[in-house]
């Protein structure tokens, strides 16, 4: 072993970490919010039994895809029959309007 590895070693054998608290988490992201928006979001995460951090990672998890099945599913199942379409049903040439004809217009 060479003079380096042990003068290393003993460096980090004396660093104290008994205030650094290591979270499952792999990076800190700092947000300029307003005050008044972070209090009543505090309050309503309060509120559901969670945290504005933890809305933040869920939030943030499911906008970058990275939502696992059953949470897709069961936000699928939540959100389904909540519209109202009135018995209206799309014709094929009204789903691809937009593509078949310049700027969408007849």
């Amino acid at each position: 072993m060479s003079a380096t590895t042990d003068e290393t070693d003993k460096a980090i054998s004396h660093i104290d970490t008994g205030y650094v608290y290591t979270y499952p988490y792999g990076m800190n992201l700092t947000l300029s919010i307003d005050d008044r928006i972070v209090q009543q979001a505090r309050r309503k995460a309060a509120e559901m039994g969670t945290t504005v951090n933890q809305l933040v990672r869920d939030r943030l998890a499911e906008f970058a895809g990275d939502e696992d099945s059953e949470a897709a599913i069961a936000r699928f199942v939540t959100l389904s029959g909540l519209g109202d379409s009135q018995g209206w049903k799309w014709s094929r040439e009204e789903i691809y309007q937009d593509r078949l004809e310049p700027n969408g217009k007849a």
